[in-house]
């Protein structure tokens, strides 16, 4: 009998289970990745500055260059005293779009130990935001991933 250039019904079924199990699988794991590495991030950032002390600074320039993209990027400079009333400044070493305007007061944690070191102690310089996308990745590779896992298993 002459072939048809088409595979067994089943032949196919099989086919596109295991596809569907390597996408499911991969988006879990590349999820689970992704959400490491901001994790990691988070976490350097996060703990760099515990035990710091609190107070109010100002920034006083930004200073502009530009992120991926093009998209412009803001690395505020900012002041503060510490608790003995020495003056400091630092420019953030994060990137941020829309970074705040100089004049504005900002939250800081300094190092009391080295008061040079400092972050402006919002959501994004402190990056506490690492935290939440790495959760939104991961949820979002269990969800995603699980949803096509458990189309696989219904298949089967």
């Amino acid at each position: 009998m002459p072939s048809t250039g088409t595979a067994p019904a089943s032949r196919t079924g099989r086919t596109a289970l295991s596809d569907l199990v390597a996408v499911g699988l991969s988006i879990l794991g590349g999820g689970a990745v992704v959400a490491t590495v901001f994790f990691l991030v988070a976490w350097s950032r996060t703990s760099m500055a515990r035990g710091w002390t609190a107070t109010t600074g100002v920034v006083i320039d930004r200073r502009t260059g530009r992120a991926e993209g093009g998209i412009p990027a803001q690395h505020p400079t900012f002041q503060w005293q510490d608790a003995d009333g020495n003056l400091h400044q630092e420019t953030s070493s994060m990137k941020q779009s829309l970074g705040p305007a100089p004049g504005t007061r900002v939250p800081v944690l300094y190092d009391p130990a080295h008061p040079s070191r400092a972050v402006i102690n919002t959501y994004v310089q402190s990056g506490r935001l690492f935290w939440a996308l790495g959760f939104l990745v991961l949820a979002l590779g269990i969800l995603i991933g699980g949803f096509l896992l458990l189309g696989a298993a219904r298949m089967n």
